[in-house]
């Protein structure tokens, strides 16, 4: 009884542990994952962009989930000795082109002279990519700024599809096909389900029980040995008294 007693002290926190684990499993937001990108490829050829010269990178979602755009990453510049600032759209697809604006993504200040970086922008909103739907990312500046190009040339790859450039020099209003150069960029999405590369997660630490964590049932400590009583001590023997001469007399017998 003592021992179911035990297993049962042993168990019971640990079940109640991995409960609380499931349960979070399933309100966990989903993390952010890369869908697409070349930025790891290295600068090449750069396009210029500005308010009236704009460039466009088109992708189209998978079929199955729908997805929330994160953030997009770009490769860019500013050889100018005034500042600049680039923006971000995403657009609806219209007959293989740039369509109905979405959303403006924050702001992205390129300080005078500043060499080539990596910068990124986020939705204020959520975005929602669904599923078998193509996009395009419109990219263009207040004044000449450039978009890094991809050396040797790579197209952005992933789990979305991508589908080309388009570039426009009326402000937007008519595009055309661009084959070059394949400027870099990096988009993050997330859909519930999927595996991450780019951990996002908001739980903080995670509770994520590993195969150590298995209780091991310890068996009950066997009570120490108690003392044996020592055998009482034989006293020592006291002298034995030296017996008393016992004199002797002689008697002589007159004859």
């Amino acid at each position: 009884m003592s021992r179911l007693k035990l297993v049962a002290r042993i168990l019971l926190p640990s079940l109640a542990i991995l409960s609380v684990v499931f349960v979070w499993s399933i309100v966990l937001p989903a993390h952010a994952i890369v869908v697409l990108s070349n930025l790891d490829a290295a600068d090449g050829t750069s396009s210029t962009i500005q308010d009236s010269n704009r460039r466009a990178a088109g992708f189209t979602v998978p079929a199955g989930n729908d997805y929330t755009l994160s953030a997009i990453t770009f490769q860019l510049a500013n050889i100018g000795s005034t500042a600049r600032t680039v923006t971000t759209e995403i657009h609806a697809d219209l007959n293989s082109r740039p369509g109905r604006i979405l959303q403006t993504l924050s702001a992205i200040p390129l300080e005078a002279h500043t060499t080539s970086a990596s910068y990124t922008t986020a939705p204020s909103l959520p975005v929602t990519l669904t599923a078998g739907k193509t996009y395009w990312i419109v990219v263009y500046a207040s004044n000449n700024s450039q978009w890094i190009g991809s050396d040797p040339i790579q197209n952005p790859t992933g789990m979305f599809t991508f589908v080309g450039y388009q570039s426009s020099l009326n402000h937007g209003q008519t595009w055309t096909t661009s084959k070059s150069p394949q400027n870099k960029l990096y988009i993050d999405a997330s859909a519930p389900g999927l595996p991450t590369n780019t951990v996002t997660s908001t739980l903080t630490p995670t509770m994520t029980p590993t195969p150590s964590a298995t209780p091991t049932i310890r068996p009950t400590r066997t009570p120490r040995n108690t003392a044996t009583p020592r055998p009482t001590r034989t006293p020592r023997n006291t002298a034995t008294p030296t017996p008393t001469s016992t004199a002797t007399s002689t008697l002589s017998l007159a004859a």
